[in-house]
Parts: structure tokens; C-alpha cells; sequence
């Protein structure tokens, strides 16, 4: 995004009221973000879902004045933001309804150049057993060279166990902050998130900075961690543990569930166990378990699908070039970056449809047909 473009971005995260939900179907419904402040109260009244008090929010340019501060303190700090409909966005996240609006980044890092995250996280008070356990499968996958990207929370115990194992391991490592990138917490683990930087990593949150830390924040972050991984590894926790969170987030993202069991007398592993007993987790011991239920072991090099569409008008060729260059893409998102009313966009992919060449996906995506 365009510095410009960027001010508004950052506004619409200091609307109050509006939130990833919202926030997409204010930027579907006008057409970009730029164009939601231009708007007229009575205009934003008309979008399903926005009342007068959150029209007035929008209208009333508060949110602009505290974007234009945000926006400096990211260019004095030398930080990344990312947008939703850009593309350096996680591309495993973007159909996620509930995912952030825009990530605030501390470091460089592609998340589209790894197609491997594993989430591994737990109590803040792990037993020696549950360390090792965390250590080993970080270790293994790296000398089975695996090479996935390990995703925790920063917090202490299995979290700040997992960054480390990989950090020795030689594997990248992202922390997840459940606040802004102003504040490290906890201060402890501040030589770790620099460990994490200089490693070719990074740290992301969905907050900006200056927000009032609250219990909710980390709850919210479980979310992303969730998410951002095709599989969740709950090394050690109690039923009232954290984790558990994290594991509901994963299973209602259609995300792999994995728990180590642990004895029927230790509270740190009655989530665990739980989980595994209910179905609501696959039983981990080893390395080779996640492998297995991921299916990496027979994951082949995948090769470059070259494509040959049959004849296209100019506007389809349109559609086609945008969707030859991601997996799949939005309807919403389509219509923003082929400039196209949705209406005109709409006709044009039922045509290809007939046509064969894009194939409609669940959740409003349109992917190219792989031939």
C-alpha cells in the first residue's frame, strides 16, 4: 500500500465498532478502504450491519487524526504493515472471516514463502517431561529437514521453549503479540524477540501500538496462531489453560489438532488428555505423528502449472492474469484489483466457468482450473 492508502488502513482499525468482520464488508460494499472515509453518514447507513452511531464514527474523522500518529510511530520503528488485500498477506489466513484486518510486523519476513507453519504452544508451567517433549519435536523436524515455520505466543514456558528449539535448530520462528509492537511482554523475553529479528523473523500483532493491554488481547491472538498454521501442537496444558483456546480456534478453522498425553494424575496435562479422549485432538508422541497427519512424508516438489486458457475477451484475460498470480482469490478482493463493478466482475466469471478456465470455491473464492 501507497503511504496514502496505508493512513487509511490504519484508520479503519480506530473505528470504533468496526472489526475484521466489519471491516471487510465496509471495504466490499464501497470499494476500498480510501473510499469508506469519503463517505456520508447517510450513505454508510445503507450498508447492512452499520448503524448511525458507527456511520457517524466513521464520518466524524477521529479515526484519521489517530491513524496519522500510528503512521508515525511505524516509520520511526522501521516497521512492516500488512493489509488484508495486500499480497504479502498470509495467504493460508485470507479466507479466514474473522482473521485481522492488517498486521503490524517487526522484522522481514515472507509469510508466502513457506508453505509449512506448525503453532506449538501450552502452560507457562511446563513440567520437565513437557519441555523436552517441545524441544524434541522442534529438533526432529529440523533434522528431518522438514523446515517448518514454528508459531508461538512469546509468553513463558512451552511458548518461549518452542521459539528457542527453533532458534537452535536453525528454523524460523514467528511470535504472535497479544499487543502493540511498543512493548515486549514479558520484558524478559525481550532478548528472545530480538533473537527471533535478527534470525530472519519477525514479530506480528493485530494491535497497533499504545493500546491498552487487556486479558481479552491474548485470547484474540490464540486466533492468529490458529490460523496462521496448518496444524496446532498442545504440548502441555490444563482444561482452564490458554491453549485450550487456541486448539477450539484451530478445530473451527478446519486446522489439524494435536495434544501429547500425559498421566491421568497430572493437572498441567488434564486439557491434553481431554482433548484427545473427546476426538477433539490427534494424539502426538513423535515427530513422525504430525508428518504423517499432514501428509509431508509423500508431499512431493509441487511443479509450476503453465496454463492455456481458450480465447478470452480483454476482461477476462483480465480475471485470468489476477488469478494466475495466488492460489485463490476473493470475489471482493477481484473486484478492487480488476477495477470492475461487481456486477460486470460476476457475469465474467460465470462465463469462464462455462468456459472452464476458473473454478468457484467455497467462501466466494475463485481459483484457476488446474488442468
Amino acid at each position: 500500500m501507497d503511504r496514502q492508502q496505508l493512513l487509511y488502513g490504519l484508520a479503519l482499525l480506530f473505528v470504533p465498532g468496526v472489526g475484521p468482520v466489519m471491516g471487510r464488508r465496509l471495504v466490499s460494499y464501497v470499494g476500498g478502504v480510501r473510499e469508506i472515509f469519503s463517505q456520508k453518514a447517510m450513505s454508510l447507513v445503507k450498508i447492512p450491519g452499520v448503524g448511525e452511531q458507527l456511520a457517524r464514527n466513521i464520518a466524524n474523522g477521529k479515526a484519521l487524526s489517530r491513524a496519522e500518529e500510528e503512521l508515525q510511530f511505524i516509520e520511526e520503528n522501521d516497521l512492516g504493515v500488512i493489509f488484508y488485500l495486500d499480497e504479502e498477506y498470509p495467504r493460508i489466513m485470507r479466507d479466514i472471516d474473522d482473521a485481522p484486518l492488517m498486521l503490524f510486523v517487526k522484522g522481514e519476513f515472507n509469510f508466502n514463502g513457506h508453505d509449512r507453519f506448525v503453532g506449538i504452544v501450552g502452560t507457562r508451567k511446563p513440567s520437565q517431561y513437557g519441555k523436552n517433549a517441545c524441544s524434541s519435536l522442534v529438533r526432529d523436524l529440523a533434522e528431518q529437514k522438514y523446515d517448518p515455520v514454528i508459531v508461538s505466543g512469546l509468553a513463558y514456558g512451552i511458548d518461549s521453549q518452542a521459539h528457542l528449539a527453533a532458534l537452535e535448530s536453525g528454523l524460523k520462528t514467528i511470535a504472535v503479540l497479544g499487543h502493540g509492537l511498543d512493548m515486549i511482554y514479558p520484558a524478559s523475553n525481550r532478548g528472545l524477540a530480538q533473537d527471533i529479528i535478527d534470525s530472519g523473523a519477525a514479530l506480528i500483532t493485530e494491535y497497533p501500538s499504545h493500546t491498552k493491554v487487556e486479558k481479552s488481547m491474548f485470547v484474540r491472538r490464540n486466533r492468529i496462531i490458529a490460523a496462521l498454521c496448518q496444524a496446532t501442537v498442545i504440548v502441555e496444558s490444563s482444561i482452564k489453560g490458554g491453549a485450550m483456546l487456541t486448539a477450539k480456534y484451530a478445530s473451527s478453522y478446519a486446522r489439524k489438532v494435536m495434544a501429547f498425553p500425559g498421566r491421568a494424575t497430572d493437572e498441567s496435562f488434564s486439557g491434553c488428555n481431554w482433548l484427545i479422549k473427546s476426538g477433539k485432538a490427534h494424539m502426538i508422541e513423535n515427530s513422525k505423528d504430525l508428518t504423517d497427519l499432514l501428509g509431508w512424508k509423500a508431499q512431493a516438489a509441487q511443479r509450476k502449472i503453465e496454463f492455456t486458457p481458450p480465447p478470452l475477451d480483454q476482461s477476462e484475460q483480465t480475471v485470468v492474469d489476477l488469478l494466475k498470480e495466488v492460489e485463490k482469490m476473493h470475489v471482493d478482493e477481484l473486484a478492487i484489483r480488476a477495477e470492475m463493478p461487481m456486477s460486470q466482475l460476476l457475469v465474467i466469471l460465470f462465463n469462464l466457468e462455462m468456459k472452464k478456465v476458473v473454478d468457484q470455491l467455497p467462501g466466494n473464492f475463485y481459483a484457476l482450473r488446474r488442468m
